[in-house]
């Protein structure tokens, strides 16, 4: 209905603020802002440059004992922590191929009359153990340099495997070694899945592509398979134990199978009455020992270091601080065995 009176529009109460023009602060502020997110850009793409190109140094070495002789020396390697993996995905570091260098860098120096490897490591993936294993026996053989093992807190399972390639083996009282053996970490999760309504549907090729799979029981078949390639593995390391060992120890032993090889973890006291080692020691027992195997005195003692490269502490923490080699993985056990794989290693399950 008409009111008579002409329309002027909605009342000023609905009416929209009038539009304020933007002052100098405004444009100072937007500039800023770009320019700060240009620099971070620009930094960025600097960084991971410079983190792909950056390799870890040929290794340095610092001393740790000066000798009355500079040229007579005894370098002093390390291998600490799980070997999970052997990475060789361009960023440079790998503890395999690490200790290599470490190896090729004591045995083309002339100065070094033995050398000592610190032992610090629960063991981890067998082919990385092996090869590992392997470097150490064709130093020896190569160089003519003694070896002298000085095993750490820990030394087991894969740590023990590498341990047995030295010519002397010492173990600090409260050293934890042994765990001889091999286990294919795996979880059965079926009965959960079926719980919750979860169906496992694999697409495969054969009936065995999946034997470890977490989502359905195991079959005979497939369990007989791979105990057989556990057995293999275990049987390698016996062999491993018996020539680094030599007479000391009877790898054929029933008795020795059973009390000292069955993947328990030993005492230093225990692995010497089992003459898994040779002497209960620290550090310097061992570098006295190399220098009598080496048939030198007051040796100049240095340790091989090497420095993080800027990859490494983006990959947080992957990197060697202390020398040598050096991976740190502190992983729920659930997390690290997600992918089954043959290991010499030592668990607390």
């Amino acid at each position: 209905m008409s009111t008579g009176q002409p329309y002027n529009g909605p009342p000023q109460s609905y009416l929209p603020p009038p539009r304020r023009g933007r002052g100098p602060a405004f444009w100072i502020a937007l500039l800023m802002t770009a320019l700060l997110g240009i620099s971070a850009l620009l930094n960025l793409f600097f960084l991971l440059a410079l983190a792909v190109t950056t390799m870890p140094d040929e290794g340095e070495e610092t001393i740790v004992t000066e000798g009355s002789r500079e040229d007579v020396r005894i370098a002093i390697v390390t291998l600490q922590g799980a070997i999970m993996d052997n990475p060789l995905d361009g960023s440079g570091y790998s503890p395999v191929e690490e200790m290599r260098e470490r190896l090729e860098q004591a045995a083309k120096d002339d100065r070094v009359k033995a050398i000592v490897i610190e032992i610090n490591s629960p063991g981890g993936i067998v082919s990385a153990f092996d090869q590992i294993h392997k470097m150490i026996v064709d130093f020896k053989t190569e160089s003519k340099k003694p070896v002298v093992v000085s095993m750490g807190g820990i030394a087991a399972s894969g740590g023990y495997y590498a341990s047995v390639a030295g010519d002397y083996l010492f173990a600090q009282p409260t050293t934890l070694t042994g765990s001889i053996g091999v286990i294919i970490p795996r979880y059965d999760l079926s009965e959960g899945f079926e719980y919750y309504g979860i169906k496992y549907d694999a697409i495969k090729s054969g009936k065995s592509k999946d034997s470890l799979s977490m989502g359905k029981p195991m079959g005979e078949a497939q369990r007989e398979h791979l105990q057989a390639l556990v057995d293999d593995a275990y049987e390698k390391f016996l062999q491993r134990v018996g020539d680094g060992r030599g007479t000391k120890v009877d790898i054929k032993d029933e008795a020795f199978r059973d009390n000292a090889a069955d993947g328990r973890i030993l005492t230093a006291d225990q692995a010497l009455s089992f003459n898994l080692i040779d002497e209960i020691g620290y550090l310097d027992d061992a570098v006295a020992k190399a220098e009598e195997l080496a048939g030198v005195s007051d040796a100049t003692v240095v340790r091989y270091t090497r420095s993080p490269s800027l990859l490494d502490v983006l990959r947080m923490g992957q990197a060697s601080t202390g020398g040598g080699v050096n991976i740190h993985i502190d992983v729920d056990n659930m997390i690290v065995n997600r992918t089954p794989r043959l290991m010499y290693l030592w668990t607390e399950e």
